[in-house]
């Protein structure tokens, strides 16, 4: 065999598979998993780059598994992801591809790889956001995600996931109704704590709260307890935009049911620092009725009782698919 033949992918593969199952009974050798590993990893490369990718993928499902046998995790991990990659890019094989991105996340985070972690789990939600995924499966994601970052104290690309699963559990709640609004409070105070770790303001989250609150159950007495909570923060929770204020003035006009106040607020440029379905929502606020809403009562609420959407509130559509509200 010639030296081109030997490093043509086909041969690698083949290289591979017997440095794994050198290890038979029959041959009384052990296997070599570094070699295969290395092999396959070649192999996959070079399939790629001659457009067969279905045994590239192949390839580097095998490196992973291999260089698993080898103890190398962060290697498993690598190899997981790239096979991800590949699954989702090339082959439509999206949902093979979110379980090896799984494999890559408990590999890495076994090798105590922070950043590859935190990447890999991020690059899981695209995945399941580009093909429209059912909304459990999404938020089981964006949970597992957050794990993941908060295990290695990366406080601030926290952060920005942290806003992203707020739009999106406000987008959830707003369209079909399946959620609750206390999910979205327990984000948004989890954010609190990041902001707190950051020693930077959490303003954006209170204003946050309060919109989601009045917007979604005009539950006045709950958004009085979060303004009471926020009294008693640090200081450098305080620092930002004065959104207590406006919360405070927000809370008044719905006491008062003074849609001309409501409006101003609304009109404010600071709303725009709001996470982005939060902003949207606030925009949409619509004083309808005279009474209030005990959160308790529902997770959400008709426009017989609470502040409704600019389009009536009829936006609803199943877990699979969540519309824009722009």
């Amino acid at each position: 065999m010639s030296g081109r033949e030997k490093d043509s992918p086909e041969a690698l593969a083949a290289a591979a598979k017997a440095a794994a199952e050198s290890g038979s009974w029959w041959t009384f050798t052990s296997a070599d998993y570094y070699m295969a590993g290395s092999k396959y990893e070649q192999a996959a490369k070079g399939f790629f780059a001659k457009g067969d990718y279905q045994s590239a993928y192949k390839c580097w499902q095998e490196a992973a598994r291999n260089r698993d046998s080898d103890g190398d995790t962060f290697g498993s991990g690598r190899s997981w992801e790239e096979a991800a990659k590949l699954g989702s890019d090339k082959l439509k094989k999206w949902q093979d591809a979110v379980k090896h991105l799984d494999h890559a996340v408990e590999k890495y985070r076994s090798a105590r790889k922070d950043e590859a972690s935190c990447r890999a789990s991020l690059r899981k939600i695209d995945i399941l956001e580009k093909h429209s995924a059912g909304a459990r499966d999404m938020e089981e994601a964006f949970q597992s995600a957050i794990e993941v970052h908060e295990d290695f104290e990366k406080w601030y690309p926290l952060g920005d996931l942290l806003t992203r699963f707020e739009n999106f559990l406000t987008l959830r709640l707003v369209s079909s109704k399946d959620s609750s609004v206390e999910t979205i409070y327990k984000v948004l105070d989890r954010h609190v704590v990041v902001q707190a770790n950051l020693k930077s303001g959490a303003m954006v989250q209170l204003m946050s709260k309060v919109v989601v609150c009045l917007a979604l159950t005009q539950d006045i007495v709950r958004v009085k307890q979060f303004l009471d909570e926020a009294t008693n923060w640090d200081n450098s929770l305080l620092r930002g935009p004065n959104f207590l204020d406006i919360s405070r003035r927000m809370l008044e006009a719905y006491e008062d049911r003074d849609v001309e106040a409501l409006d101003k607020i609304k009109r404010r440029q600071t709303m725009t620092m709001l996470p982005l379905e939060i902003c949207k929502l606030a925009q949409k606020m619509t004083m309808v009725g005279g009474g209030k809403v005990d959160a308790a009562l529902a997770d959400f609420v008709d426009s017989k009782g609470a502040a409704v959407l600019g389009d009536g509130g009829q936006s609803g559509t199943d877990e699979e698919g969540l519309p824009d509200l722009s």
